[in-house]
């Protein structure tokens, strides 16, 4: 398993290589949308973005919630293979 530095600022998350992209859409009450690049998924939700209302929410989740998709357990589906 890759170690990652931890990041603590939204632009460091931009520049974070296991993301492709962030969505700003908290002024549209729809929070941030950090989608993530293949194979990483965020296992706390199963999923390949993080979404969430608060900076410190999409921090935590990269730092602490982000895996490859090999690391996820048996019994989760791989959500690049649908």
């Amino acid at each position: 398993m890759q170690k990652f530095k931890k990041v603590y600022t939204l632009k460091q998350v931009a520049s974070d290589p296991r993301v492709h992209s962030i969505s700003d859409e908290r002024g549209m009450g729809d929070g941030l949308w950090v989608y993530l690049k293949n194979p990483y998924v965020n296992d706390f939700l199963e999923t390949t973005f993080i979404h969430e209302n608060k900076v410190s929410d999409i921090i935590d989740q990269l730092n602490n919630s982000v895996v490859t998709a090999d690391q996820l357990p048996s019994f989760v589906p791989n959500p690049w293979e649908n």
